[in-house]
């Protein structure tokens, strides 16, 4: 993951949204913002994940 961090994050309300942007096959390409209750932005990240189902997992519940 790679972030970047734009302001400080002050007390009060904080608000994170998260998309897959695009997927192909078990590799999906991740984006997230975190952002105040003023809605300013106070972090960007990006992210690269393989994506497994549940039962290959050696721990699946």
């Amino acid at each position: 993951m790679t972030a970047s961090f734009l302001r400080p994050a002050r007390p009060g309300r904080l608000i994170g949204t998260g998309r897959v942007v695009h997927r192909v096959g078990d590799i999906a390409f991740l984006e997230a913002a975190l952002t105040d209750g003023d809605e300013l932005l106070i972090t960007t990240a990006t992210a690269t994940a393989r994506v497994i189902r549940l039962d290959e997992t050696p721990n699946a519940a």
